[in-house]
């Protein structure tokens, strides 16, 4: 390097660029993988070109210096060229092509991520809607019932009617027992999304507890619909510690559900077996069905299918989350299967206190 500098600030102008080339190519060669190089001779005040020794064929891959003063007032100078192999420029640019690999890459997870969440927030969204509407419908026609035949019975009641004051009297109690059931549902999933499940665990009798579940649904009137009830208890438990509202609500939900779901007479079939420290109960029916997709989200808070044989069904989307939500807390699991236009089945299972 020193015969270059002092070869470049020698006083004899101009310099001999053939044999600068040969001097710094030297050097340089010495040290790193080079293939060529070259010089321009330049006049700094102009910007034009003195002399240069450039091959006739320059390939992309030279890298120039910066420009050198030869004089002190800077009116003349040099730049050097230095071809390198590819492979150089890409080790040298190894690390910038890796973090601008990188940041595409977290740029474009962070961009499936928001995306996914925007889909998420705006599903929430419209089946919350959806549940807000059916809400006001639910609760709309109990109140209107009720209000319609209150009106009435002062008329009856003047004319001393008291069989029609009494059947008004006691639908109006029926439409707002209705109002109460739709209000602690709703009251139910709040607390239960709070942590708030309080659950007074007493023995429940197995046989005894689904036999009068068969017996309630099989001997009244479901819109017409027939239904019947095919009940399976082979266990050699006696008894499940649970709490006996909650646990008669998951029942009544997932019976309910069967019913309102199917198209024609209804068949279900509810079975009870044991399993290693529980108890499993399977509720399964010949109903509508549910979608491979719908039947991801079906525990969901708000979620109803946008099909239309259960769209113009009554419904909050709230029922099954709370079914969940009560299974869980003592301490059991509820999966589901289906397939559509041959029924579904839940399976619940509990753990048994000893």
């Amino acid at each position: 390097m020193n015969k270059i500098i002092q070869f470049v600030y020698q006083k004899d102008y101009p310099i001999n660029l053939r044999k600068l080339n040969t001097l710094f190519k030297e050097e340089l060669s010495s040290r790193y993988p080079i293939k060529n190089t070259y010089f321009d001779y330049l006049n700094l005040q102009n910007r034009q070109l003195i002399g240069t020794n450039r091959p006739k064929q320059i390939s992309p891959n030279y890298l120039a210096t910066d420009t050198i003063p030869l004089d002190i007032i800077s009116s003349i100078g040099i730049i050097g060229y230095v071809e390198v192999p590819n492979l150089v420029i890409l080790r040298k640019m190894g690390y910038q092509l890796a973090l601008s690999v990188l940041l595409i890459l977290i740029g474009m997870g962070g961009m499936v991520y928001l995306g996914k969440s925007f889909v998420i927030q705006w599903r929430l969204e419209k089946h919350r809607q959806e549940s807000v509407n059916a809400m006001t419908h639910e609760f709309k026609r109990p109140i209107s019932g009720a209000v319609a035949m209150v009106a009435l019975i002062p008329f009856y009641a003047g004319r001393k009617d008291m069989e029609k004051v009494t059947d008004y009297a006691n639908n109006t109690l029926t439409e707002l027992n209705k109002l109460t059931a739709y209000t602690e549902r709703i009251q139910q999933i709040s607390n239960n999304e709070k942590g708030n499940i309080v659950l007074n665990k007493e023995p429940i009798i197995i046989k005894s507890f689904f036999e009068a579940i068969k017996e309630r649904y099989t001997s009244q009137d479901n819109e017409a619909k027939k239904v019947a009830i095919q009940l399976n208890t082979n266990t050699e438990k006696a008894f499940i510690t649970a709490d006996l509202i909650h646990f008669s609500n998951v029942m009544d939900n997932l019976v309910e559900n069967a019913i309102k779901y199917s198209t024609s007479d209804v068949t279900l079939y509810i079975s009870i077996s044991d399993i290693k420290e529980g108890l499993k109960i399977a509720v399964e029916d010949n109903g509508i069905g549910i979608s491979p997709y719908d039947l991801k989200f079906i525990f969901d808070k708000f979620y109803r299918s946008n099909r239309k044989e259960i769209k113009n069904k009554a419904g909050f989307g709230l029922g099954l989350t709370y079914v969940k939500s009560i299974v869980e807390a003592h301490g059991g699991t509820i999966t589901a299967e289906s397939k559509l236009n041959e029924g579904s089945k839940f399976t619940v299972e509990l753990r048994v206190e000893s």
